[in-house]
């Protein structure tokens, strides 16, 4: 970890081994280290913002949760005069209420003299430095303990801010106390500056304009080098740029009669850091320019899929799958030495990268006619005509599948590849396990497809298959299919105890009375887990698509898809083969379910469209149904989905980075955010909400009848809530500031899922509409 007496080495490197993370230094403090990526906003605006922020109204703007009260001791001139001024604030830090005084010091105490030519020379625009203390607000003495650093880089149309803290460093106190700083404060610390920076990302530019003081000397330095227009501030010349990169170049000459431009530009000129392919709100962090297996080590990746395994685990074998040909799986006889599944043209050297949109081909899919190599890339490829096909031609997988005898799966019960009555040879049980490991792959072969059929169902429309009469067998235990080696793969067989059971047996657990989370709860796996939620799904879409139509033969009713998903819920929540990271990744997608269950969301998303004439491709459909927002944001559905919405927000915040990169992701953010618009747009900015103790119980709640509310209900708060009648300031949430994370979480993910941009340039013109 950094040194405090070694921040100069900041300057040095513009990204160092850690830029989002905490630990004890080798002299004994305990740093802390973030990383923000701040569009439209330039080191002038920081400069401005840390002379401007005195008052506690000014200060909640900055994190309307967790800042409490400011006051300020110094310059008060509005003109970027810190230095040498004194910050008192009351502010959460990991849960715990912190009264602190900050002292702004010269940025030379901590970088030198000859600070303002290395500044420059690094391109690094300004950096706030400082002394922080405990402060007591009763006697007025302060404790400094710590330090503070927020250097800005400064970026194309763009500023980056690397915060560093250094705690420990007690006045007074010879020797450093970083290691008895608290856990709380440790990781707080670490959220909270992420959270506050992102905040004032979206706010500084138009907050820069409206207060700073700066007379009116008609100069208009900032020349826009496409048309000629000028402006008095870079902000104003970064939003106008914009404009252009959202119209064709041939139109540039008209582009003020042009009275609607693309949503979805044809290209994407303006150079953006590599690092938002990475970044996340949760850990701020940006990571250097090179290729994607280049991240960094303390970033919190559960997974590294661009390192070529020669065994993957299940997760990165799934992720493989949903970026594969099914013409290129391997045979039953014969496993290939590299267990990803491979392209027929590719060589053994190449490694296989599940997200093959992160290539350097990547630049070209941004609408142009590239030759994509598969489904994943067709599909995440910004070319609108491109993926609108590739979700056409899907459900000839499962034609291919049939066709072929993919589907002709054994039970384990069934299977020789199980039975071992005598020590095989080491040469024969290292094909038996090959033979065995081709099977279960061809077999999570076709539970990815089926995966991936009710994603694209999230779009409108159906799947291509009933999923809940799949005959597929349950994917075998994680341990037994992660196993390295025959022997080791052989002894995990012998010692597991296994369940033959296939799809279409669960699925009639899921909708029986007599089930109990025990019959399937404790054992249900990751990939299990994936294939019962998406089923639900696929019935779900099925039951929309025929809601004019009450009797339905083999579809069951709404109220009994919903039973089954209140039973999902205790099987995710009971799992003991499922952990905490998995736990809330499978619970991700079934409040993304559960919401489409609860509003119909693809109406609500068309009729937004239209009335915002706002052109897209994501939401398929042309029926646009009649919306009164004022009304419709009072409604016991629109109040529950917002509920599942503020869920998937929470989920979002306590996922580590790598794990917001899945595939089911991208539709969850969008889903939430345009509920939270779409109370924006019925005029409530804030809400009440309850605290759910029991999902299972509320998912069966009849919202088409009045709500009643029994005092002895666990869910008693929650009945109260979707009558309108439950009132408590101290739950309450602001649903702007919210939308922040949603917006940011796809920007982050646009390199990875393209229709992620998309998404997020819907999201932000939504965003203005509400303003």
């Amino acid at each position: 970890m950094l040194r405090l007496k070694d921040a100069q080495k900041l300057l040095q490197n513009d990204y160092l081994s850690v830029e989002a993370g905490h630990g004890l230094t080798s002299d004994g403090m305990y740093h802390i280290a973030a990383s923000t990526y701040m569009p439209e906003c330039t080191a002038e605006m920081i400069d401005w913002w840390f002379g401007f922020i005195h008052t506690t109204e000014q200060y909640r703007l900055w994190h309307p949760r967790d800042h409490v009260f400011s006051d300020w001791e110094g310059p008060r001139n509005n003109q970027s005069q810190y230095i040498g001024g004194h910050h008192l604030v009351h502010e959460y830090i990991g849960g715990e209420l912190c009264k602190l005084k900050i002292s702004f010091k010269d940025p030379s105490e901590y970088f030198g003299r000859n600070f303002k030519e290395e500044f420059e020379a690094g391109g690094y625009g300004t950096a706030i430095c400082g002394r922080v203390g405990l402060w007591d607000d009763e006697h007025g003495s302060v404790l400094y303990t710590g330090h503070l650093i927020h250097l800005i880089k400064n970026e194309p149309n763009a500023c980056r801010m690397r915060s560093r803290f250094w705690l420990g460093d007690i006045e007074g106190v010879s020797e450093a106390q970083g290691d008895k700083v608290p856990d709380s404060m440790r990781a707080g610390l670490l959220k909270h500056a992420t959270e506050e920076m992102a905040i004032l990302a979206l706010q500084l530019p138009e907050l820069y304009r409206k207060h700073r003081q700066q007379p009116d000397t008609g100069s208009r330095p900032y020349v826009c080098e496409t048309c000629s227009q000028s402006f008095t501030r870079p902000d104003s010349l970064a939003r106008h740029k914009r404009r252009h990169n959202e119209i064709p170049p041939d139109a540039v000459a008209y582009e003020h009669q042009v009275d609607k431009s693309r949503l979805v530009p044809e290209s994407d000129p303006v150079a953006r850091p590599p690092s938002e392919a990475i970044s996340t709100l949760q850990t701020g962090m940006n990571a250097p320019e090179s290729t994607s297996h280049d991240m960094l080590e303390e970033m919190s990746l559960d997974q590294e899929p661009f390192i070529s395994l020669n065994w993957p685990d299940s997760e990165d074998l799934l992720n493989s799958i949903l970026s594969a040909e099914f013409a290129n799986l391997p045979s039953l006889e014969v496993l290939p030495s590299q267990s990803m599944v491979r392209g027929a043209q590719e060589s053994e050297q190449q490694p296989v990268s599940p997200w093959l949109t992160s290539d350097a081909s990547q630049s070209q899919m941004h609408g142009g006619n590239h030759a994509v190599r598969n489904l994943s890339q067709i599909i995440n490829s910004l070319n609108v005509t491109l993926r609108k096909t590739a979700q056409v031609f899907h459900s000839l997988g499962f034609f291919w599948a049939r066709e072929t005898g993919m589907f002709d799966l054994e039970l384990e019960e069934d299977n020789e590849l199980f039975t071992f009555d005598h020590v095989p040879a080491p040469t024969a049980a290292d094909e038996k396990w090959k033979a065995w490991a081709a099977q279960e792959t061809q077999l999570r072969a076709l539970l990815g497809h089926y995966i991936l059929d009710a994603q694209l169902s999230d779009q409108g429309g159906p799947t291509s298959q009933r999923h809940t009469s799949s005959s597929l067998p349950v994917p075998c235990d994680a341990r037994i299919f992660d196993a390295a080696d025959a022997s080791t793969w052989q002894e995990h067989i012998v010692r597991t105890e296994r369940k033959s059971q296939r799809f279409s047996d669960l699925f009639f657990s899921l909708f029986s009375d007599r089930v109990h989370v025990r019959h399937l709860g404790t054992s249900l796996s990751g990939l299990t887990a994936s294939v019962l939620l998406e089923g639900l799904k696929a019935l779900s879409s099925e039951r929309a698509v025929a809601a004019p139509a009450k009797n339905l033969v083999a579809v069951p009713l709404e109220r009994d898809i919903s039973r089954a998903l209140g039973r999902m819920y205790r099987f995710i929540a009971q799992s003991a083969s499922l952990s905490l990271i998995d736990k809330d990744i499978a619970l991700l997608r079934w409040h993304t379910i559960c919401m489409h269950t609860t509003v119909n969301l693809n109406g609500l998303c068309r009729a937004l469209f239209h009335k915002h004439n706002i052109d897209q491709c994501i939401i398929g459909g042309r029926k646009i149904p009649t919306l009164d927002l004022p009304t419709w944001v009072t409604s016991a559905r629109a109040r529950l989905g917002i509920l599942h919405a503020f869920s998937i927000y929470h989920i979002l915040q306590k996922l580590p980075t790598g794990q917001t990169q899945r595939i089911h992701v991208p539709i969850a953010v969008f889903s939430a955010a345009m509920v939270y618009i779409a109370f924006l747009l019925g005029g409530v900015h804030s809400i009440s909400l309850p605290i759910v103790e029991c999902w299972d119980s509320v998912v069966l709640i009849n919202l088409d009848e009045p709500v009643d509310s029994v005092t002895d209900d666990l869910d008693f708060d929650v009945r109260r809530y979707l009558d309108g009648t439950l009132k408590e300031p101290d739950k309450c949430i602001n649903i702007m500031y919210d939308i922040s994370l949603f917006s940011r979480t796809l920007k982050n993910l646009e390199e990875l899922w393209g229709v992620s941009r998309e998404m997020q340039l819907i999201l932000e013109e939504l965003s203005l509409k509400t303003a």
